[in-house]
């Protein structure tokens, strides 16, 4: 079994991982000259995308003898709930536009 710190290492990775991702889309769309109609959708996930990239870094800066256990699956649930969501919009966002 994974000690504290190790757990929490590994849920910051996923956190990056779906950030790379997400900012992945957000430069294909930043590809394309961006619609009016899109325009503040595209904004709004831009600035979610922001808040989550913040929470990675409040995370890597919290040290590992502030992590209690109990955080470890909460840390993963909800955030990973609204990574998914993010990533899911960007996509859809991606296919419209064409790009």
């Amino acid at each position: 079994m994974a000690n504290l710190g190790q757990l929490a290492e590994q849920h910051i990775r996923q956190y990056e991982s779906h950030l790379t991702q997400i900012d992945g889309l957000i430069a294909r769309v930043n590809k394309a000259p961006i619609p009016a109609e899109v325009h503040d959708e595209f904004v709004a996930l831009k600035e979610k995308r922001d808040v989550l990239a913040e929470e990675v870094a409040a995370l890597r800066r919290k040290p590992i003898k502030d992590w209690r256990k109990e955080d470890i699956p909460l840390a993963g649930l909800g955030p990973m709930v609204m990574w998914g969501i993010v990533a899911q919009q960007l996509e859809r966002l991606v296919e419209r536009l064409g790009v």
